[in-house]
């Protein structure tokens, strides 16, 4: 009998191949549906004295905000997860298995934060690229307080019942009459993880949320003890469990038109996320802050008019063809095709594969208007993002920016240069070409400047959002630090930046108000702690000698300055 052609074997076993409940894998000693999944490697499972021993233990039955993972409304997403897990057999070892378990609820739990409604609809069917990447992006930042949105879900669960998130007499208050803090005086990550709708013990082992705790001026000792933060080695075992569960999702026929199982995007789109170093955020050295203002002030100058100009055609294409609303990217494409020829000056190899022009200048663009704005305004990362079209405000001979201060909600109004004022007002124009094009039902899109462009249409741009594209900004400036290796700009360096700069060119401690108010800070003391981080030995010296002597002839009459003044007068002779 003749075999038949390789490419219809072929097209059998990719069609036919699915998944049966009546099956299990031998390695698993659980039924498929139970809410704990006992796992059994290199034979260690056995029974002591009536109980199982061993092996691993897989549990499905994690908090989410909307309740149990294992409940009703998450019988898509759940099954998907095991069937996920369940192809993806070839660990070789216990972390292995516990790491592709760890990072597809990790994945379940971005979804039910950010999207909750696609999540119980279409399971993770409903992840997108874009999901991915901000989902690397977070995960670099700050582990799975970041994917999990911790924090965010704080400070929102204390704005609705103390009208404020800041820490301060009110929260405290609050907190206090909550019995939030047990008798040791620590607090209580019971009653946080119940506010935030998640497992008290994944509350209690993140770092960064004790640290986030501790502004409360709650006693956060002990949290974060196994956090799976932003450290390297764990960031890229977490990235690459993510590409082989890519890899699973291509193999199970009725998974494969999901955006989840495109690995060759996938992978390309957070490779560089991989391979991160640990620590302390790095400060941009001198001549890498000078490639990023020159880069940015030349796409702003020559560059970028003519990705409006570009923009506009495209928009009103999209819009002419019955606009862009239900497939955005694909209308993009279409639109393009009649165009004239794009924008060459954006051709970031990544990028220019897999986005149409138009999309790849307006990301270009966002970044740099967020690098300017945090450089030139000293903002925070929110600072930036929450800014509205009203923000700019022109005065006549200085425009000035309208920022909410992250930490205290306060309004304050910083002078800014005119390139800055007209950037953000590009950057204006160019969301409105976008929302003519594809018009967006957000109610949140008109009060922000920054938006981004998905699957999904127009939406303002996540927190996370900005870390993949001032990578691309990175990348596209060629970015290079001393050695000769590619520098990636994270936002907080920009105002880091702007800080050692201004401190060094406006005479050292004698600029710490003057800085101290353009950074939002309540104090010198709080600024000058800042600050003191990144000077050197012999500057820290001079600086703090410089401060003393000041205080000596000044008119504080603290406790501490007349130490020093007797100690002056003593050692010294001064009067």
């Amino acid at each position: 009998m003749t075999a038949l052609p390789k490419n219809i074997l072929t097209f059998f076993n990719d069609t036919t191949r699915d998944i049966s409940t009546a099956w299990k894998p031998d390695w698993l000693r659980s039924e498929l549906e139970e809410a704990v999944w006992v796992v059994a490697l290199d034979d260690d499972l056995r029974e002591v004295t009536g109980q199982v021993k061993g092996g691993v233990r897989l549990r499905w039955d994690i908090r989410l905000p909307d309740g149990l993972l294992i409940e009703r409304q998450f019988t898509l997403a759940h099954q998907h997860a095991k069937h996920l897990l369940i192809v993806e057999h070839a660990w070789k070892n216990r972390r292995s298995i516990e790491t592709t378990h760890r990072v597809l609820i990790l994945l379940i739990e971005y979804l039910a934060v950010r999207r909750p409604a696609d999540l119980q609809q279409l399971g993770l069917a409903a992840v997108t690229v874009d999901d991915v990447e901000e989902f690397a992006a977070a995960f670099e930042e700050s582990g799975f307080c970041g994917t999990a949105a911790y924090i965010e879900r704080w400070s929102t669960f204390l704005e609705k019942r103390c009208g404020t998130s800041s820490p301060g007499p009110t929260v405290t208050a609050y907190l206090l009459a909550a019995n939030a803090f047990r008798a040791s005086g620590r607090i209580d990550t019971r009653y946080v993880a119940q506010a935030i709708g998640t497992d008290q013990r994944r509350a209690y082992v993140s770092r960064v949320f004790g640290r986030h705790l501790s502004r409360y001026g709650m006693d956060a000792q002990g949290m974060g003890e196994s956090d799976q933060s932003s450290q390297g080695p764990v960031t890229g075992q977490t990235l690459r469990a993510l590409i082989q569960i890519s890899k699973a999702a291509s193999r199970i026929p009725n998974f494969k038109t999901w955006d989840l199982a495109d690995t060759a995007t996938i992978s390309a789109n957070i490779s560089a996320y991989i391979n991160v170093s640990t620590g302390r955020t790095r400060t941009m050295p001198m001549r890498v802050g000078r490639q990023l203002v020159e880069g940015c002030m030349r796409w702003l100058l020559d560059v970028a008019p003519h990705a409006e100009a570009h923009l506009e055609h495209v928009s009103r294409v999209v819009t002419s063809q019955g606009g862009g609303r239900h497939a955005p990217i694909k209308s993009i494409q279409k639109a393009e095709e009649v165009c004239a020829p794009g924008i060459t000056e954006v051709a970031i190899p990544r990028l220019w594969k897999t986005l149409p022009d138009s999309h790849a200048a307006t990301r270009i663009h966002t970044a740099v208007c967020f690098a300017v704005t945090a450089l030139f305004a000293c903002c925070r990362r929110t600072e930036v993002l929450e800014l509205d079209p009203t923000s700019v405000i022109d005065s006549g001979d200085r425009p000035y920016l309208d920022v909410t201060v992250a930490k205290t909600r306060a309004r304050m109004r910083k002078p800014i240069p005119k390139a800055l004022a007209q950037a953000l007002s590009s950057l204006n124009r160019f969301k409105l070409l976008w929302n003519a094009a594809m018009p967006s039902d957000d109610p949140l899109l008109a009060r922000r400047i920054f938006f981004r462009i998905s699957n999904r249409g127009l939406s303002p741009i996540a927190n996370e959002s900005i870390y993949v594209y001032l990578r691309e900004l990175s990348e596209y400036l060629d970015l290079m630090d001393e050695q000769g290796n590619r520098f990636v700009v994270r936002p907080h360096q920009l105002r880091r930046y702007f800080a050692m700069t201004f401190f060094h060119a406006y005479s050292g401690e004698n600029s710490l108000p003057a800085l101290s108010w353009f950074m939002g800070h309540d104090s010198v003391q709080e600024t000058w702690r800042y600050i003191k981080e990144e000077l050197t030995g012999s500057e820290l010296t001079d600086v703090e000698a410089s401060m003393a002597m000041a205080a000596v002839y000044s008119d504080d009459q603290s406790a501490a300055v007349g130490v020093c003044r007797i100690l002056c007068n003593r050692g010294l002779g001064y009067r």
